[in-house]
Parts: C-alpha cells; sequence; structure tokens
C-alpha cells in the first residue's frame, strides 16, 4: 500500500473514488493544508457540465490530488523502465548531478508529484471559460491560469519548509512556462516532468478524462490506469514520454477515450450554449469596469508580480474568488446584466443555430490561433450589438476548438512513440497498424481544429438565414487582409 517507503518517502492516504486510495507524501501536507490550494475546493472542475450531467459537482481539488498520484506512479515508472535514459540525463542536471542515485531516484519522484499537485492552482473560477472571455472584451486583458499557477507556487514554496530542497526548484522549472523547451535552461529532468504532466499523453488528462466521466456516470472516459502508467517509458533521442508494447494499446485508448469524451462531454451542445452565455456576461462585465481598475481587481485579480501577490489583500481576494462569488461580484456591479446571469442559473438558455469550420476563412482562422489576440472575438461581438440594435436579432457565439479523431491527430501518427522488440521507438499508429497511408498524408493534423458555434434567442430561429449570411460576410472580409 505505501510504495514511497522504498524511496525514504513517508507518506499517508487519502480516499479516491478512481484509485481507492491516493498515496501523498507528507512533506507536501503543508502545501495542500495551505488556504491558496485548499481554494481548489471551490472551484469546479466542469462548472457547466453540471447543466447536463448533474452530478459532475467535482472540483480541482480532487483532480490536483490525482494528477500528483498519477505523477509518482508515472515517475517511478520511469525509473524503473528507463533507468539507462536517466543516467545520461541526471549528470546534465546541475540539481542532480552530485546526488547519489538513491536520492536522485527521490527528488524526481518528489519533483514529478509536486508539479501534478500545483499544475491547476491558477485557476479561476469557470477556468477556461474565464480565459476565453477574456478575448471577447475590449479591454486588453489576458488571464493565464499557467502564469498566475506559477506565481502562486512560487509563493506558496517560498513561504513554506521546503523552500531549499531540490525536488522544489525542480518543481518551479518545471512550472515556469517561460522556460521553453527548447532553451538551454530547459535540462533533460525538466523536460521530462513537463511532458509527463502536458504532453500527448500525459497524467493530467489522465487524471480527468477518468474523473469526470466518473462524476458525469458515463464510461466515455474508461481505460487501464495501471497498464497504462506502469507502462510509460522515455525515449532517449529527445526525452518525450513514450510506451512499451504493454501499454501501446492503452496510449491508444486514451486518446480515443479523450476524442469521446470531447464529443460527448466537453463539447456537448448544452456546454457550448452555455460556456457562450457566460462568455458573454463576463466579457460585458469587464468592458463595463473599462477605467475602474480598482473594480476590474475584484472582478479578476491582477497581479505583475511576486511582490504584489504577497500583500494579504491581494492573497485574501484571491482565495474568495470562486464559481459563486464571481457571479455575485458581476451582479453587483452590473444591474444592466442581471437578467442574463438569471437566465444562466435556471438554464433558460438559447437554441443551436449552426457551426462554421473556421478553416474555410484563412484569414480569421490565423486570428483565432493566436492566443493573445482578440480582433475577431471583438468584431463578432459588434456585430451582435449592431444585428441587436438594428434588428431586434439575439446571438451568442463561441471560437472553440474541436478535436481531431484520433487517427487522424498528428500526434498519434507521428509524435507518441513506442518502444518495439527491437528496441527502437516507432510511432503509436504504426505499431498499431492504423497509420494512414502515404498518399493520405494530407489529413494528418493537429490534435483540434477550430470552429465557431453561433447560438440563436428562441424567438429569433425564424431569421437564422439572415444572422448566418452577416456573419459569414464578416469572416470573409478577414480572407482579403494580408
Amino acid at each position: 500500500m505505501h510504495l514511497l517507503t522504498s524511496y525514504n518517502i513517508e507518506s499517508f492516504l487519502i480516499r479516491d473514488p478512481i484509485y481507492g486510495f491516493i498515496e501523498v507524501p507528507k512533506i507536501f501536507k503543508e502545501i495542500i493544508d495551505h488556504k491558496l490550494f485548499q481554494r481548489l475546493r471551490w472551484i469546479s472542475q466542469l462548472p457547466l457540465e453540471q447543466l447536463v450531467y448533474p452530478s459532475a459537482q467535482h472540483s480541482r481539488f480532487e483532480h490536483s490530488l490525482g494528477v500528483m498520484h498519477l505523477s509518482i506512479i508515472s515517475a517511478i515508472s520511469l525509473i524503473n523502465n528507463s533507468w539507462d535514459a536517466f543516467e545520461v540525463a541526471f549528470p546534465k542536471d546541475k540539481n542532480f548531478k552530485d546526488l547519489t542515485d538513491e536520492e536522485q531516484k527521490r527528488n524526481f519522484i518528489l519533483a514529478a508529484g509536486l508539479a501534478g499537485l500545483l499544475h491547476d492552482i491558477g485557476h479561476a473560477p469557470f477556468s477556461h471559460t474565464l480565459e476565453e472571455a477574456c478575448k471577447y472584451s475590449k479591454i486588453n486583458y489576458k488571464y493565464d491560469h499557467e502564469e498566475v499557477g506559477y506565481l502562486l507556487s512560487e509563493f506558496l514554496m517560498t513561504n513554506s519548509t521546503m523552500i531549499d530542497k531540490i525536488f522544489v526548484q525542480k518543481c518551479l522549472s518545471v512550472l515556469n512556462k517561460k522556460l521553453k523547451i527548447l532553451n538551454k535552461e530547459l535540462t533533460p529532468i525538466t523536460m521530462i516532468i513537463r511532458k509527463l504532466i502536458d504532453g500527448p499523453i500525459d497524467v493530467d488528462k489522465g487524471d480527468y478524462i477518468i474523473r469526470d466521466s466518473y462524476h458525469c456516470g458515463t464510461t466515455y472516459g474508461v481505460y487501464d490506469i495501471q497498464r497504462l502508467w506502469r507502462s510509460i517509458v522515455i525515449n532517449p533521442n529527445d526525452y518525450t514520454i513514450g510506451v512499451n508494447k504493454k501499454g501501446a494499446l492503452e496510449a491508444w485508448t486514451l486518446r480515443f477515450q479523450r476524442f469521446k469524451m470531447y464529443k460527448n462531454v466537453y463539447k456537448h451542445h448544452t456546454r457550448n450554449i452555455t460556456d457562450s452565455m457566460l462568455v458573454d456576461i463576463i466579457a460585458n462585465s469587464i468592458n463595463s469596469l473599462k477605467g475602474k481598475s480598482s473594480k476590474r481587481n475584484d472582478l479578476i485579480p491582477i497581479w505583475n508580480s511576486l511582490e504584489e501577490l504577497k500583500e494579504d489583500k491581494n492573497i485574501t481576494r484571491f482565495i474568495f474568488w470562486t464559481d459563486n462569488s464571481m457571479l455575485k461580484v458581476i451582479s453587483l456591479d452590473n444591474n444592466s446584466i442581471n437578467h442574463r446571469i438569471e437566465s444562466f442559473l435556471k438554464r433558460d438558455i438559447y437554441k443551436r443555430g449552426f457551426e462554421l469550420d473556421l478553416s474555410s476563412y484563412p484569414g480569421a482562422l490565423s486570428l483565432a490561433q493566436v492566443n493573445s489576440n482578440n480582433e475577431l472575438h471583438i468584431s463578432l461581438m459588434e456585430l451582435k450589438g449592431k444585428l441587436k440594435k438594428d434588428n431586434n436579432l439575439y446571438f451568442d457565439f463561441l471560437i472553440e476548438r474541436d478535436v481531431v479523431a484520433p487517427v487522424f491527430e498528428k500526434e498519434v501518427q507521428l509524435e507518441i512513440k513506442v518502444l518495439d522488440s527491437e528496441n527502437s521507438f516507432i510511432p503509436l499508429a504504426n505499431y498499431l497498424h492504423i497509420s494512414v497511408p502515404q498518399e493520405y498524408e494530407e489529413q494528418i493534423k493537429p490534435s483540434s481544429i477550430f470552429k465557431l458555434y453561433v447560438f440563436i434567442k428562441k424567438g429569433n430561429l425564424d431569421n437564422l438565414d439572415l444572422i448566418k449570411s452577416e456573419i459569414t460576410a464578416l469572416l470573409e472580409t478577414y480572407n482579403h487582409i494580408s
């Protein structure tokens, strides 16, 4: 039961519906007990899916514990399955090179576990929906949960008894996304842990797919947890995470179950409709606070440095910044959109209108693909206001990534590698004999594509064609902009 004892790591157990028990290193307890981490109990993992699947009431707190658990299991598997790669990688890392083998293993496991534990600590209320809403506002502001999460993690570590620990420094380098993979600052060990947390087959997906499926009451996300995470290996050519022969089918299953979850849960049409509605509420709230920076900080806490975060008032503001409190702040500060909040809360929503694949509009697509660019979103918001004013027509919209069938994914066809019988790393698709024939190679795509979803107020469905023609005309204008 206590797997970590073998690595000189004291631990305690927490019950979990997915894994039975999660083994937690005792040294992490002060982080888990901190009010900044405890806040995750009040941040829903699936804040809008519960309007479709009522039992989806779990939080980012248990997801973070789950990712920590898989990170530790996976780190141990990598040590056992790919020790030769570590013997090359550890000497290249200043944090690890002078340690004994036992100390290297212990610190690697703890660094991976801590990175998994903290990977979501910066999430905002309504998570990715709020980040998307910032693109729809006219105020130039971007909320990035990874950047905020790194600041919070740095603050937590600085104020903990663990600050001088080797695994803490390694964890921070993993979470600091400003250190890019191609930089010399990123050592092989940092690259391995980062890919383990966020890569083609990673422990973040590994937990949320099966956990979300469980709480929604579906079987879409089920895969063999033990088979996959005990079969992962390191590809010494580029320090990416691959699988051995025993894990190949489960690596494919993870990608396929992710596809099923996106189609049936994460991108369920009702979820998209409520997403678009909430985006409209938040974006208009941000716009209404233009020039009122103190008020905007109540809506979306903003820090530019670790020094700002250290102020007690900013910490307090953040720990009370949760799903329910944010809607309350919006309703108090902006009475003009209270009717939309009320409609949202009682599930009085728009109807499906139509969807457009932005690959048909290259100019608009290029704007959608740039995270920091909100020009397309603002133009559509302005068109939305114009049709409301001139024609009394109401619609919501959402520009979203849609997943590609995994057999056509670039990651499956080219990037996820299997260690075969000849000790060579070959693409997962080749190993499973689902590779795309050469004449169809143009069908290989990134793991996601962009779509524009449009939703119409019930009384405006007869005007669907007019709304569609106005939107497509707007999208086509971007095809002529160089």
